[in-house]
């Protein structure tokens, strides 16, 4: 504090980091391990550190020196290095000089008008329930928000994180308009996330978002429970299914539907379930050459919704498994402004351009998934019954 700053060291929890940061000036650091930089090329490592000033709001880079010969000489790769980063840094816009400690404090009364929007949402919400399910919804919600961050401005950003994705798919119309709306709705959620959510400990990281993990799957469940209420009680449910005669076709299409869907939420946070593919790697490569690389469950849910929202013809539980994967990237679209140590614009430019390429595909897929349906049927309609032997 007398002078120096302390370093909130990206990915590294410190002991004591949550009681100092508001106390002493403090900035946010991104730094690779000697293991790590010791098995990439100075032209791979660069990268990284720029990625971590322009989208995690790293305002400090700690360089180690090349400390083996495997990917060269030593010390020219160590020059390499931080040529090639001051160099790609300065092209971002930034400056190479002492680093300031961040100060910022929240506006209180934004603040507070931004937590009457989230309850608001959640009023919201609860109307699109029937019966007694919307009180049972709303606080359940809220029970669970508290419970992952007490009685805290971080429960409302939950709130929020868990009530904006399911509005928009669960209030519009099935029609393809619904699609931007139900993304304008989510951005006006992201925007009441952040307000009620920033301040100096969750911008440098110190405070993780809590209950992340719940963002990206209570929603789609919550989505999928709505839907089911509009056809019938649960008790309705459980009885259909119980009687319902099981047809291979069926249980085919919904497999592949669910396999979509596991896709997504297995493919989430840093250390996903399902690795990264070798062709997904040369596509992020590409998509992050557009400015911000897009969120690959937005790049497969918002499809899959475009897909829903287009085929009139498609049975309606094929419908509301394909909207729940629209929710899921709606709920994606919120998770990333939950990195408050991203800044809003690029987590804005992140969701418009999965968004755009996501309707991009969708609509493209959406010609095709017509003749496919209208074959299938003509197809099916040729068969005749199998002779016994």
């Amino acid at each position: 504090s007398q002078g120096f700053l302390t370093g909130i060291i990206e990915g590294t929890p410190q002991d004591g980091q949550n009681q100092i940061v508001n106390r002493v000036p403090t900035t946010r650091v991104f730094s690779i391990s000697q293991e790590w930089l010791d098995t990439m090329r100075p032209e791979e490592a660069v990268p990284r550190f720029v990625l971590a000033a322009n989208e995690r709001g790293a305002r400090l880079l700690y360089l180690r020196p090349y400390s083996r010969e495997r990917m060269g000489d030593m010390f020219g790769n160590t020059e390499a290095l931080i040529s090639g980063l001051v160099t790609a840094l300065k092209a971002e816009g930034f400056t190479i000089g002492p680093v300031r400690p961040l100060v910022y404090e929240p506006n209180h009364s934004l603040r507070l008008l931004s937590a009457f929007g989230v309850l608001a949402g959640l009023l919201l919400l609860a109307t699109l329930y029937p019966g007694v399910w919307g009180p049972v919804v709303a606080l359940g919600l809220s029970g669970l928000a508290v419970a992952a961050a007490g009685l805290s401005w971080d429960a409302l950003a939950l709130l929020a994180a868990l009530i904006f994705p399911v509005i928009g798919y669960a209030l519009l119309p099935e029609r393809l308009t619904s699609f931007g709306l139900a993304t304008l709705i989510s951005l006006l959620g992201a925007v009441l996330l952040a307000a009620v959510g920033t301040d100096a400990e969750s911008i440098l990281g110190a405070r993780p978002f809590a209950g992340v993990a719940a963002t990206l799957i209570v929603p789609p469940l919550l989505f999928l429970f709505q839907y089911t209420l509009r056809y019938g009680r649960p008790v309705d449910w459980v009885a259909t299914f119980w009687r319902y005669p099981i047809r291979i076709g069926d249980v085919l299409l919904g497999l592949v539907v669910l396999a979509a869907l596991a896709l997504v939420l297995l493919r989430r946070g840093n250390f996903p379930i399902i690795g990264v593919s070798e062709l997904e790697l040369t596509l992020r490569n590409w998509l992050a050459e557009l400015f911000v690389r897009p969120r690959f469950k937005e790049l497969v849910g918002h499809p899959l919704a475009v897909l829903a929202l287009g085929s009139a013809a498609l049975p309606a539980w094929v419908k509301a498994l394909l909207l729940t994967g629209g929710v899921i990237a709606q709920a994606s679209i919120l998770n990333s402004f939950s990195h408050y140590h991203t800044p809003l614009l690029i987590s804005l430019a992140r969701s418009v351009i999965a968004l755009l390429i996501g309707l991009v595909i969708g609509l493209l897929l959406l010609p095709l998934a017509r003749w496919l349906l209208a074959a299938g049927r003509r197809w099916l309609a040729s068969a005749k019954p199998l002779k016994p032997a």
